[in-house]
Parts: structure tokens; sequence; C-alpha cells
């Protein structure tokens, strides 16, 4: 811990390469503040008590008074500010700095929370000190494909808790100077995964509205679960509204038509800020309509504050879309104008605005800011109720309660990377592993893996398991930066990450079984027969592929099919498999759609795992060996290899640019997917009836209700997810005046159902999910037939499987024409 007349050691950020996808920071080099602040980076240590208790230099102030509300008090303590702390607690990179006046805490920010609590923290006091482990769940684009709305709950309850936690160890290791990770400022992506070539993917729950509004309303909630009005944690999505920043496009500009912005692109914010309450929200760094994201009045004041009535803070995305307002947009001549446009707009915090770091060219962020206030671009007022509103969120979160019995004031720290959460997180890896392909014949299918070991050379039991993602151990580090092979981007550091070759390895053992490991994925021909020679001589093959470091923050992928290295490497192996009457299984690391033909000879299974957390290796051998029924669903649609050639580039929204994107709007007979939107199979197999389809009334406020029943028909307990879809007057018509989705998921649902048994559905759905969105961006219900189907897949989804599927109901009901 720090001393009196000690000096605070804070990290250098440098925001010009920030925008680039890097940042580099320098521990232990002091930074000198710039006047005009009578901030002192030499300031003693803190008083250690928490800042509203007694013997607090604040314990009488307004702001502590808890008789009033959250609101009064982020007001009062706003007018106790000078101006230079209204600054201060306005512009933070990482660390928001205390306010030793009034004994106001330092808080580490920029926590990730995406797929478990990532402590970014980058400068202020005290890096490195505990927890140095936190448990790394499978990423959002695995969520997603969980189709399961109780277990990411729980996966965001054990995030939520690690999170609070971490900050109550950061308080006790700082001797009560700083909290830290209770405000996650890099929550889950509202966006969609709008193109398959974007190198955001990982982040995102998949690319249908529904699907991410289901479950970033339900993460959002129950991460910042309440108790008695203290919120356990402050999440903020991002990134409003649209993205598409890469290292060509530093500052992209988003062309949306008023029926994309609304059918597509609006319901996930919309979703996260009002269903699920978000505390905060970024607006990015694109601009829309043609002016900047976080200077835009109608996005930020008239949307999300006017039509929604979200209270949801905004801020600037980090390193920095405030200041490009001016440096890269150029809608602004001057710096001080840019920060006022934001003001203006509804502009809160500015992220990633170190008051005691210069950004490039705009110089120190808090001295334009005073440079504005004295030029009367930005008034006190206007700061004071910039503040306030950070500020409510410390509020909300308990920081200045006092009491006995103060909720969240005390978190088992055993939970962080605990054997329960590494327990779910293994969970979490297997629900969220789809089996795409699986070959069955009279003898069996190629999954589970039965061993019979009568082909194996010398008698010898042999498992191969080869390519380069079966063995990722490697951690860079945590944050925003990329790390090991499973963990993709915006992860925390575990204490263990249990890749594939580890997990084999476990199950060799105890089948008697040896397992031979070769890399395989270079141009290099010994490379290549080295595989081939493991595969020629094992029962089972487990051949890993994957895009790697070809999809990420600022990199979007040039193609959907392997790297030519990892082609090469599947055509050799499943040659040699095909020949010798093994079974071979390809497990595809990514969170982007990507081509492997299932059909090519000796290929037996494929499974895409996306980037399965600490415990990826686990989720592919419970698979594999048959201790899991597999029930994940693609999240979103894996095209055809050529797809790219026929459809605009990634920072095209228009959902039907070409042969149409999603699978809303995708031409299949033009494109026909190699795997729809919502495919995966099963060990087990489900039979659907008695389907109905039943309109309440017909107003705006009616309700259509859908009954069905599912029943599990196979010889295993498993999971089967219940997916509703609508096709609208009009859907498939050839170039009409007003596209129309070929079909929308309505609902979802996802039973666990033993052999034998059934279950009745009732989904009860408001009948403005029926309307189509027009092209000034209102919603009308068409008068006319309306086609519901209810099924594990959607109906058009007929693609060779390997195993035989269950049957899908459809129903008609008709709508009269309703305004919604």
């Amino acid at each position: 811990p720090l001393r009196p007349g000690m000096s605070f050691w804070r990290g250098v950020g440098v925001a010009t390469l920030c925008t680039l996808g890097a940042s580099f920071y320098v521990v232990g080099e002091v930074v000198e503040f710039k006047p005009p602040f009578a901030f002192d980076p030499t300031m003693e240590l803190l008083p250690p008590m928490r800042t509203c208790a007694s013997g607090s230099p604040a314990a009488n102030r307004p702001f502590c008074n808890q008789g009033k509300t959250h609101d009064e008090r982020a007001q009062l303590l706003a007018e106790d500010l000078t101006q230079e702390e209204l600054i201060i607690l306005w512009a933070l990179h990482s660390y928001h700095y205390p306010i030793p006046r009034l004994n106001i805490k330092g808080l580490h920010r920029d926590t990730c929370c995406v797929h478990g609590a990532a402590l970014n923290y980058m400068d202020g006091p005290w890096v490195g000190v505990e927890p140095k482990y936190v448990t790394v769940f499978p990423h959002a684009i695995n969520h997603g494909a969980t189709w399961d709305l109780d277990l990411v709950a729980r996966l965001a309850n054990a995030t939520g808790n690690e999170m609070r936690a971490a900050s109550q160890i950061r308080y006790r290791t700082s001797g009560g100077q700083a909290y830290a990770a209770v405000i996650c400022d890099s929550g889950p992506l509202a966006n969609t995964a709008h193109h398959p070539a974007w190198g955001r993917i990982s982040e995102t729950y998949g690319e249908d509205p529904v699907l991410v509004s289901r479950i970033g309303s339900t993460v959002t909630s129950v991460m910042q679960a309440r108790d008695a009005g203290v919120l356990r944690t402050a999440l903020t999505t991002r990134h409003y509204m649209g993205y598409h920043k890469t290292n060509t496009m530093p500052v992209p500009t988003m062309e949306v038509s008023e029926r994309d912005l609304y059918d597509a692109y609006l319901p996930g914010y919309h979703a996260f800020a009002v269903e699920g309450g978000a505390e905060g929200i970024m607006c990015g760094f694109s601009s829309f309509d043609g002016i900047p994201s976080c200077a835009n009045s109608r996005l930020l004041k008239n949307i999300l504050h006017g039509e929604w009535k979200s209270d949801s803070i905004v801020q600037s995305d980090c390193c920095d879309s405030l200041t490009a307002i001016k440096s890269q947009h150029n809608y602004t001549e001057t710096y001080e104008e840019a920060i006022a446009a934001g003001f203006s707009a509804g502009l809160d915090l500015c992220f990633g605005c170190d008051p005691n770091i210069d950004h490039g060219p705009s110089g120190n962020a808090s001295n334009v800011l005073a440079s504005a206030l004295s030029q009367g671009l930005v008034t006190l007022s206007q700061l004071k109720a910039a503040v306030a509103r950070i500020m409510l969120t410390r509020f909300r979160l308990g920081e200045f309660d006092e009491g006995p019995n103060r909720p969240w004031a005390t978190v088992d720290e055993s939970l962080l990377d605990s054997p329960a959460h590494r327990a779910l997180a293994r969970e979490a890896a297997s629900a969220s592993t789809v089996m795409a392909y699986n070959e069955c014949d009279a003898q069996g299918c190629t999954l589970p893996f039965q061993p019979s070991w009568s082909g194996d050379k010398n008698g010898e039991r042999s498992i191969a398991v080869l390519g380069q993602f079966a063995n990722c151990t490697n951690v860079v580090g945590g944050g925003w930066a990329k790390t090991s092979c499973y963990l993709h981007s915006y992860a925390g550091i575990p204490s263990t990450i249990v890749n594939i070759l580890d997990a084999v390895h476990e199950d060799a053992r105890a089948l008697g079984a040896t397992v031979k490991f070769a890399a395989g994925a270079t141009l290099d021909s010994a490379a290549i027969n080295e595989a081939v020679d493991a595969a020629t001589a094992a029962e089972l093959t487990i051949l890993t592929v994957g895009t790697g470091n070809l999809e990420a923050e600022s990199r979007d992928r040039l193609n959907l099919t392997l790297p030519p290295d990892q082609e090469s490497l599947l055509a050799a192996v499943a040659s040699a498999v095909a020949k010798t009457g093994g079974r071979l299984v390809v497990v595809c690391i990514s969170a982007g759609p990507v081509y492997i033909d299932p059909t090519v000879a000796g290929v037996g299974a494929v499974l895409y795992a996306g980037y399965g957390g600490e415990e990826a290796g686990h989720g592919v051998t419970d698979i594999i060996f048959g201790r899991v029924c597999p029930s994940a669903r693609f999240p979103l649609t894996v095209y055809d290899k050529n797809y790219l050639d026929l459809v605009g580039p990634v920072s095209d929204f228009s959902s039907t640019s070409g042969v149409g994107r999603t699978y809303r709007y995708l031409n299949v007979t033009a494109s026909p997917p190699l795997y729809y939107f919502g495919h995966g199979l099963s060990y087990s197999r489900f039979e659907y009836s008695d389907l109905s389809v039943t309109l309440s009334q017909a107003t705006s406020v009616g309700h259509v209700t859908v009954n069905a029943t599912v029943k599990n028909v196979g010889s295993v307990s498993a999971q089967e997810v219940v997916q509703v879809y609508v096709a609208n007057p009009g859907a498939g018509a050839v170039a009409p005046a007003l596209p129309v989705p070929l079909r929308s998921l309505l609902a979802f649902s996802k039973p666990q159902l033993l052999p034998g048994k059934s279950t009745h559905l009732s989904f009860t759905l408001p009948v403005s999910q029926f309307a189509t969105v027009q092209t000034n961006g209102s919603s009308v219900i068409t008068g006319g037939v309306y086609t519901v189907s209810v099924g594990g897949r959607q109906p058009a989804d007929t693609n060779k499987a390997g195993v035989a599927q269950g049957n899908i109901l459809t129903d008609r009901i008709t709508l009269p024409h309703i305004l919604v």
C-alpha cells in the first residue's frame, strides 16, 4: 500500500495507438497533472474509513444523508464539488481518481464482463494486486449458441459475484483507498452479428435481434441484481449504434435505412437498456446520418432517453470516440466544440479520457473541457448534471451507504475461479458446442464415440488428436487483449486452461488408450504426414481447426473458409481415415461461421465449439465421449464458402444487400447456406404435436398464443431447443417494394426431457412481434395470413445432417391490419 508522501504510480496510455487496436502502458512513471487543476499527484493516503462513515470528512455532508433518494444524493454531491473536482470525475481512462477533500475513493473501472470478470486495471495505483485469477466462461457467441436463458442467467450471476468479490479484495488490499470491478464499462455487445466476416462476432450473442434481446436483457438484469435497492454491479452495453471499426476504417460511417434501423439494429439496444435496465450505454466511433454517435442527439436524446425513457448513462468509447468527433470525423473545428457537441447530445462520461493523460492532438481532455467551460461552449450546470449521473451509478452500487446490513457488503471471495464456477464453465462449454453433423449408418453414429478397438495397428488402442488448436495453453493477458485460442478477447486470467489434448488424455487413460498428437497445420509435407500417420493408426481422430487471429477486434476476415494449411491438413487426414474406416471428428474453434464441408469422404462428425473458455477442452470431450448430450444451436448462419462474393462489405449494414444478410433475408436459392441459423443436432430425437395458434384480441395490445407439445422419442435424456418462427404476408416476394423477412424468430425454450417424456409449451406473444417494419421505421401488422412454425429448427433446414431430425409443425392465423 502507498505511504504518506509517496507518489501515485500511473500508466501512460497512448490514445492515437488505441484507435488502431493497441495501447501501451508504462508502469512506474509519475505523470505531472497539468494546470489549471489543483490535483496533487503526491497527495497523502485517504482516511481508511468509507466515505460516509463516522469520522470521515464527508460524514455530515448532505449527500451522505441516507434519508434521501440516490438521485437526490447524487445531485447534492455534484453541488458540493468544485469545478476542478467535477472535471476530474467527468474524465477517466480506467481509473476514477479520488476526491481527497470528501474522502471519495478511487475506483478502478474498465472491467470487462462479456464472459466472466476481466479485471482490466491498466492504470492507477495498486496495479497487479490481488485477485489474480477469475473464472473465464465461454465467450458471448457461445452464450448465444446455448439458446438457454437459465444457463446464461447462472453465468451472469457467477460473474456478478466475482466482480463484487474482486472489489472488496481491492478495497481491503489498498487500505481503503479504492474500489474496483463493480462497474463493467466493457459489457456485452447489443450489436447483432450483421456480417459473417466481422472480426468481433465473438462478443455478440448472434445474428438475430430476438435471440440477442432475450439473452442480453437476461444477462443485464441478473448481473445488476438488486438487494434492497442496491445494484450488485453496473453494466455498460456497446456500441450504440452499430459497429464495424477495422484497421482500414477506424471511424466508419453507417448508412442505415429507417427500416433496417428499427428492424435489425435498435431492438438489441432497447432490450439491454429498457428491458434489462443497463446502467450504461457506450456510444461508438461510427457516425449515423452524418453525425458522430457521441454527438448524435437523435440517438442519445430522442431515442434512448426520449422514446425509450431510459436513464442509462452515456459514455464514450475508450481511446476515444469523443475526441474523434473532431480528430477523425472532422465534425467540429475544435476539440472544445467536440466536447460541447457531446454534452449537447446527451453524453455524460468521457471514458478513455484520463484527466492526467494527453490524448494525441487533442491534448489533455480535462484542459479541453476547462477551455470549453471558459468559452461558454459548455455550462457548469451541464457539467454538474453529467457528473451527478456518473456518480448516481456509484450511489446505486451502495458505495455511499452505511449500516450493519449493507447489501452486497460481503461476497465470498473464494468464488473467484472456484471449483463450482469451473464446473459451471464446463457445463456452458459443452452446452454451447454445436454438433452440426453426425454421420450414421446401420452400425451406429460417429458420435458419441463407442470404441471397438478393431482397426488399430498392432492391437494398440490409439486416439489421434491433431491441429494447432488442440493444445492451446498460453494466456497473454486480460482485458480486451487477445488471449488463449479458447478465450479470445475481453477475457480475464484463469488459474488453469483445460485444452482439448489434455481433456482427451483423461478419457484415454480411462479407456486404456494412447494419445498421439501432431499439430500438422503447416504447408510442410512432413508435418502433414506426421498427422496422417497418427490418424491412420487411430480408431478415433479428433482434428482441431479454426480461425485463430484471423478474426479479432479491428481485424475482419477475408473469406469464410479455413486457412490453406488447415484445408490441406483436413483433406489429407480425411482421405487417410476414409481408407482405414476409423472415425474422424472435426472440431472448429471460431466465432464467425466457417465453411467445413461435411460431405468430404472420411469426415464423420463436425463440432463448432466457439471460444469455450477455461474449460473448453472438457466441453468438447464431454460431447465426443457421450457424457453430455449436445443441445447447442447455431446463433448465426453458416454461409456457403463463396457467400462474401455475393454481398457487400462489413461496412454495409443493409439487410438486403446482395443475396441478403442473416437467415431473415438470405436468398437461399442464390446462396444456399451450409447450416441454417438454429441448426444443431442431438443424441436424441424429438417429435412435436398439438400445435395451436390463437389471437386474444385484434388490437395493438393483443396477444397471440402458441401452444405445442414436444416429446423425447429417443433413448437418452436430452434438452431440445424449441424454436417458434413466423412468416409474414409477402415473405419471400421477388423484388418487393417493402422487404419482408423470409421468417423471423418469435420465441424459444429449452426443456430437459427424459426418454419417452413430453411437455406442453405455451408462448404468449405480444401481437406487435408480428409487425412488419415500414420504410419510415414505423411498425404495422399487415392484414393477411401468417404462418407459424414450431420445431427444433427452421422449416427450411433440410440440409444433410447425417442423422434423422424431428418433425416441424406449422399453423396459420389471419390477422387484421393493426398499427403498432
